[in-house]
């Protein structure tokens, strides 16, 4: 993946929000959602551009989440947002968020359909090493 590509972030909690700050610090170019816009606007301060919307996210080569849990991940990308579904061929979804083994083989089928590549990608480590670059990432995939 070359820093040229737009990523898509959501979810700017404590480990999303440093996440997103250590990738801006390393030069790339990113947009961001999050149900608090107080949490986007002091990313946007940082150099990152806003999305209204997830949808606005549609055109990021990568988009990442770090949303809280299996509920919050599967309504995004199956449920009413249903992001899965207006994705092309060729983008990938990493998931950072912690969730259920089962929950991650039922995405990764229903984007391996879609032609849309699927990481699963725990992290470990805390809010000041996501801010540092430091995270421990778990990544399973095809």
């Amino acid at each position: 993946m070359l820093k040229d590509s737009s990523v898509g972030f959501v979810g700017l909690g404590n480990l999303g929000h440093g996440m997103v700050l250590n990738l801006l610090a390393s030069g790339w170019s990113l947009t961001v959602f999050d149900s608090s816009t107080r949490r986007t606007d002091a990313l946007v301060q940082s150099g990152a551009k806003a999305a209204s919307t997830i949808r606005d996210l549609l055109d990021c080569r990568v988009i990442c989440l770090a949303v809280p849990d299996d509920a919050a991940v599967t309504g995004i990308l199956l449920g009413s947002a249903g992001l899965l579904k207006l994705l092309a061929p060729g983008q990938t979804v990493i998931v950072h968020s912690t969730i259920l083994p089962e929950t991650a083989r039922t995405l990764a089928r229903e984007f391996d359909k879609a032609a849309v590549a699927f990481l699963d990608a725990p992290v470990s480590g805390g809010p000041d090493r996501a801010r540092s670059g430091e995270l421990t990432l778990m990544v399973g995939g095809s």
